[in-house]
Formats: structure tokens, C-alpha cells, sequence
């Protein structure tokens, strides 16, 4: 890891989604790890303790193979335990209706596990990106600096 940049995962099963979000944010200066999807992003988490422990955000799709984001923010703090207190962001192309009865569904199944590190929702589209980076800052300027 790069002393002093910030880490953030980027789980989406669209390359091209990858590939620009990575893009964007490594030139705002972050630390991009991403994947394809959660199968993916658990054998990334499962094998680099080291990854583990220096993660200051998720950013995840809503709709992928396997599970949807809203199931991974709230199942992996369980699995890793060193993830307890991070931070997701939903960032999905998906209707927003649907979105938001994703996070219902979330809060209901998982209770207050899921809202305590649910960081909001960006909806993609024509200029998406740069809502994302202004949510990602927000979110990340809440985080206390890690030692």
C-alpha cells in the first residue's frame, strides 16, 4: 500500500465501468483495487490481510452475478472482520426505484449492520463520475486518518 493514499475497492461486473472509475479516481489521487464481482472481491479480500486492514471505501455495483452490492456491504464486515467499520457506496445504473428497494430490503435482513456503513447511493449515467468523486470525498473526509 501507498503510505498516505486513501484505499477504495470498486466491485462492478462492467469493464468499461471499471476501467473509468479506476481511471478517474487513481487521478484524484485514491488507491484503486477492483473486481469483477463478489466471488472475485472475496478471493482478493481472503488472501492480502494487508489489503483487508488499509480499506477506507467500498464503491459497489447494485446488480451482479452472485450477490448484489447492498448484500456485500452488509455480509463482508461479517466474513472479514476487519471491515467492520467500513463504508460502502452504491453506484448502479439500475432504476432507482429498484435501488431503493435494494437498500429497504438491506436495512430489513440485515438491520442496523447495514445502515451503519451504508454511505449512499450514485445513480451512473451522462456525468455520474463526477457525482461519485464528490460522494467518494465526502464519505472519505468523515473517516478518521489511520495511524
Amino acid at each position: 500500500m501507498e503510505k498516505g493514499k486513501k484505499v477504495i475497492v470498486f466491485c462492478d461486473d462492467s469493464p468499461t465501468a471499471r476501467m473509468v472509475v479506476k481511471d478517474e479516481l487513481e487521478g484524484q489521487g485514491y488507491l484503486i483495487y477492483d473486481s469483477s464481482g463478489p466471488m472475485e472481491l472475496e478471493r482478493l479480500l481472503g488472501k492480502n490481510d494487508q489489503l483487508r486492514s488499509s480499506i477506507d471505501l467500498f464503491i459497489l455495483d447494485l446488480a451482479m452475478p452472485e450477490m448484489i452490492g447492498t448484500q456485500i456491504g452488509s455480509t463482508f464486515p461479517i466474513v472479514f472482520g476487519e471491515l467492520d467499520k467500513i463504508p460502502f457506496v452504491i453506484y448502479s445504473g439500475e432504476p432507482q426505484d429498484r435501488v431503493k428497494a435494494s437498500i429497504e430490503e438491506g436495512y430489513e435482513f440485515f438491520g442496523e449492520l447495514f445502515y451503519k456503513n451504508f454511505a449512499g447511493y450514485v445513480e451512473k449515467g451522462e456525468g455520474s463520475i463526477k457525482v461519485l468523486i464528490k460522494k467518494v470525498k465526502e464519505v472519505l473526509e468523515k473517516r478518521p486518518v489511520k495511524r
